[in-house]
Order: C-alpha cells, then sequence, then structure tokens
C-alpha cells in the first residue's frame, strides 16, 4: 500500500505539474494575444495618413504607340520657356508625337500643333535656347523603319503661344539608324552636337557652317 501511495502521490504531482503548464501555456498566449493586438491598434492610430498630390493626366495604356514613350533615361521630352512647360508628347488624334503646351489653370496638356516624328516607335531629345528649340528624333532599335536620326529646328512665336517648324528641317543626322539613347547639346562655338550607341559602341556627330 505504501508503494502504491507514493505511485498515486507522484501521479498527482505529475498531473499538477502539467495543469500547471496548461496555465502557464494559456498565460503565455493571452499575453503575447494581447500585445499583438496592442500593436495593431498603435500601428492603425500612428499610421500615416494617405495623401494625394499632383494631377493625372491622359495615359498611354489602351491605343498607346509604345509602352515606353518616354524613353531613354538621358533623352529629355520636357522643357520649360516663356512662363510654360512644354513636352513632345503622343498624339492619339494624329497619331504622330508632337509639341505639347501645359495649361496650369487647367492642369492640362495642349497639343499646338508642329510636329515631331510620325513613327509610332521613335524617341525625341529635346535643347531649348530661348526662341529656338532643336528635337533630335530617333527610330529604336525595335523599329521596322532604317532611316536615320532627325533633327528638328523650330521658332517660337510669343504671340500665339507655339513653336513652327523652320525652313530646311528636318534634316538627317548621318550615321544613325535605330540608335538607343541619342542626345543633342551645344557647345560655346555654336555647334550641335548629337551622340548615341549603336552595337554597344559609342559614336558622335557634330554640324559644321550651321545647324544644317
Amino acid at each position: 500500500m505504501r508503494i502504491n501511495g507514493e505511485a498515486s502521490s507522484e501521479s498527482s504531482r505529475i498531473v499538477s505539474r502539467r495543469k500547471g503548464g496548461q496555465k502557464h501555456s494559456f498565460l503565455l498566449i493571452g499575453i503575447t494575444s494581447f500585445l499583438f493586438l496592442s500593436n495593431i491598434a498603435w500601428a492603425q492610430e500612428h499610421q500615416s495618413a494617405p495623401t494625394i498630390a499632383g494631377y493625372r493626366n491622359f495615359s498611354y495604356n489602351g491605343g498607346s504607340p509604345t509602352s515606353e514613350p518616354t524613353e531613354e533615361k538621358p533623352e529629355s521630352k520636357l522643357w520649360h520657356n516663356d512662363g510654360f512647360w512644354w513636352g513632345v508628347l503622343w498624339d492619339e488624334v494624329s497619331e504622330a508625337f508632337r509639341i505639347h503646351r501645359f495649361d496650369p489653370g487647367t492642369q492640362n496638356w495642349t497639343n499646338v500643333g508642329p510636329l515631331v516624328d510620325s513613327e509610332r516607335r521613335s524617341a525625341a531629345d529635346v535643347l531649348s535656347e530661348g526662341t529656338t528649340l532643336y528635337i533630335s528624333s530617333r527610330k529604336k532599335t525595335n523599329s521596322k523603319s532604317s532611316d536615320p536620326a532627325t533633327l528638328n529646328r523650330y521658332t517660337y512665336n510669343g504671340g500665339t503661344k507655339s513653336y513652327s517648324l523652320d525652313t530646311g528641317f528636318p534634316v538627317s543626322i548621318p550615321g544613325t539608324t535605330q540608335t538607343r539613347a541619342l542626345t543633342i547639346a551645344k557647345d560655346s562655338n555654336g555647334k550641335l552636337w548629337a551622340t548615341w550607341t549603336d552595337n554597344l559602341r559609342v559614336f558622335v556627330n557634330r554640324s559644321t557652317t550651321d545647324d544644317s
């Protein structure tokens, strides 16, 4: 009987320890749940309020000429002149890249007419100097065209707030067919420079006696 008594007593202690372990487990689960819910409440209370800045203009989705109408990174499609922002944007109506003026009052871009390039897979780079505007337009590497890149020169009219293409332009930039990332610049001597890559090689070209 004593052995049985000791066995019974030991069993009681094991059961007691098990019950105590369950109590500790329940307590740990309760504390974890409380901390988790407290963290959620804190996060909800201190989360940043959503903010919306700027305006969303027209999209290039759907009938767009390309999924990347403003590539590549070195090329610029935007400039500032006469108190307005301007851009070379795709016009869905005429299906061509044209010069657009930004209206801050309506937050809209307005097509002001001058053609830049009717080739869907083309990309431009802009150089603005006062009333003179230069725009190079290249055919992208996925274009079916084998024509060289072109240089357009425009003159700004402050009365009509628009640009007009100069006589004799566009002109071809020799050596450029389906190039990548073509950019233009002008040096202190008034010479225009163009640089681009083709087949992993870098090329440059420049004007001679005049812009054409």
